[in-house]
């Protein structure tokens, strides 16, 4: 797919989003809000105590499985796996971000923290804000940025994709 496409698309989901009543670019979060390294440095006992933990962070991993979705969330201190569940969210709002999200939009959700089959620290999220819809899409994580020339020209992707640069 072109990237002109995949603009297109984006630039559409975030038509949808506001014609559905959300505000695409709120310009706040909530207060309470930790980074993802806490989170997780604190998980068993906010795990035990079934704290609501609210997080904000960039999706970087999007897998949609029917009524379901696991996403990886990035900010600053870390990273952490979100799972939307349609029937924890809401079909309504569940669709709508499946629908409608993409990797690289900024989030806000809240839930609880829980460990999978897989004994993967993971978020069940109850509640999703969009923070900042992206409109562009990042570098193949592969692939990504390999020209020298082009790094130079687009730091802040550069900066973005590879942390030891």
């Amino acid at each position: 797919m072109s990237l002109e496409k995949i603009k297109t698309d984006r630039l559409a989901k975030l038509a949808r989003l506001k014609e559905a009543g959300v505000n695409p670019y709120p310009g706040q979060t909530a207060h309470g809000r930790i980074l993802a390294g806490p989170a997780l440095a604190k998980f068993d006992e906010y795990e035990r105590l079934k704290k609501e933990v609210i997080l904000a962070g960039r999706l970087r991993l999007l897998r949609l499985h029917g009524g379901s979705c696991f996403a990886r969330l990035e900010d600053v201190s870390g990273q952490i796996q979100l799972f939307f569940k349609k029937d924890t969210l809401g079909e309504e709002i569940y669709q709508l971000f499946a629908d409608n999200f993409d990797i690289g939009d900024f989030v806000e959700v809240t839930g609880e923290l829980f460990k999978t089959q897989t004994e993967e620290k993971t978020l069940l999220v109850k509640k999703v804000r969009l923070l900042s819809k992206s409109l562009n899409q990042l570098p193949d994580k592969w692939h990504g940025l390999k020209d020298t020339e082009e790094r130079f020209r687009r730091r802040y992707l550069d900066l973005l994709m590879d942390k030891d640069a």
